[in-house]
């Protein structure tokens, strides 16, 4: 009984995991070292059981991230590799369009990101290095008919990486994935199968 509790809680609770890979252009002094990056993330979300209106909901959201980065052709950099850890909130408000489900998603990130650098042999820096990290999302989640757990994402995005020495690198692109929502219609299910 108590095991099926906390099943019956934890699924009540939606959460979603998933995926999805990005593609970022430099922006800003960014650009004079490096053109874009392409990269893959792990992705989950957790919705706080709030009441709100026209069916907007508000969670959390966590990821980790991947990206190659390509070095301008006269850069000082040879390689870039990044790995970011980030946490943050996202708002979303679903709409119908001819019967098909639709979110509108805003998130915003904070976390760090982690550059593994190689340079030129004839300039000086640190072959690893953190910076923090703000990522802003602005998009839409469409869910998949008859899958209606599953959702097709599709967000522009736009990051900011404050350095230590003042500089900020800056990035704008997008991202493309899959989240599977484990929502309420799982806690009935679970607890049907226990008191069998």
């Amino acid at each position: 009984m108590f095991l099926c509790l906390i099943s019956s809680y934890a699924f009540s609770q939606n959460f979603a995991v998933g995926g999805y890979v990005k593609n970022s252009y430099s922006l800003g002094e960014y650009s004079n070292y490096s053109i874009c990056d392409l990269g893959v993330a792990a992705y989950g979300n957790y919705l706080l059981p709030f009441n709100m209106p026209l069916d907007m909901k508000l969670g959390l959201s966590v990821l980790a991230e991947y990206a190659h980065v390509f070095p301008k052709t006269d850069s000082v950099i040879s390689n870039l590799e990044d790995v970011s850890f980030a946490m943050g909130i996202l708002y979303f408000l679903p709409f119908n369009i001819a019967s098909q489900l639709f979110k509108a998603q805003i998130q915003v990130d904070y976390g760090v990101v982690l550059h593994c650098m190689n340079v030129i042999e004839s300039v000086s820096l640190s072959s690893l290095y953190v910076d923090q990290l703000i990522d802003f999302a602005l998009g839409l989640r469409w869910s998949i008919p008859k899958l209606e757990n599953l959702d097709i994402l599709l967000f522009p995005t736009f990051r900011i990486c404050p350095e230590t020495e003042g500089n900020l690198l800056l990035q704008a692109g997008f991202k493309v994935g899959a989240v599977y929502t484990f929502s309420a219609k799982s806690s009935s299910t679970v607890q049907t199968s226990e008191s069998e």
